[in-house]
């Protein structure tokens, strides 16, 4: 039981947001003026500053967004991309070791999770599309619909890791747009025989 509670503290702590280099140095100055004896360290060559362990308890402005693009953009993209300017002065020791992944991702890394989910999402629409579109057949587009919302479902639903409700809504809504071009690229004789 304890050791399940230290476990969700520890979890709790690792979640907060890390301090900016501009809170740190505030802090330390605001902790240097009230505990003047205090405050320094013992040791010459130690800094309690020049740590990553400082975090914020109010979330910070940026809030990090995780889906299974931006997860793997921070695994595989290297760290000089991924990792944002302030995250790196704030997590410096951990940025250096080059072993751990940075909690928010850097702007251009997170122009390219859009990118890729744009294009995913381009491609959902046109590779479909143009598959109805030549020799055109209604079991091949009622197949190729069927194909296109089922793997679509599983795009949303695993890498993006979208709640049930908004995968349900966007399969539905992707579904109606397909059965739309469906309907248009179908001959009268093709849907009534």
């Amino acid at each position: 039981m304890v050791l399940a509670e230290a476990i969700r503290d520890l979890q709790t702590v690792r979640a907060l947001d890390f301090l900016t280099p501009g809170e740190k140095e505030e802090l330390q100055a605001r902790t240097g003026h009230y505990l003047r004896k205090t405050a320094p360290s013992n040791f010459a060559d130690v800094d309690a500053f020049e740590t990553e362990n400082y975090r914020r308890l109010n979330p910070s402005k940026k809030t990090a967004i995780f889906d299974g693009v931006r997860d793997m953009l921070r695994t595989y993209l290297p760290k000089q991309i991924s990792w944002s300017k302030e995250e790196k002065a704030s997590r410096k020791e951990l940025y250096e070791e080059g072993i751990y992944k940075p909690e928010v991702l850097s702007p251009t890394a997170d122009r390219i999770a859009r990118f890729i989910v744009g294009m995913g999402g381009s491609l959902f629409i046109l590779v479909p599309m143009y598959t109805m579109a030549l020799r055109q057949s209604l079991t091949k587009n009622l197949v190729t619909t069927t194909v296109a919302v089922v793997l679509f479902a599983l795009v949303c639903s695993i890498p993006l890791r979208l709640a049930a409700d908004q995968t349900f809504s966007a399969t539905v809504g992707y579904a109606a747009v397909l059965m739309v071009f469906v309907g248009l690229t179908s001959s009268p004789q093709q849907l009534s025989g």
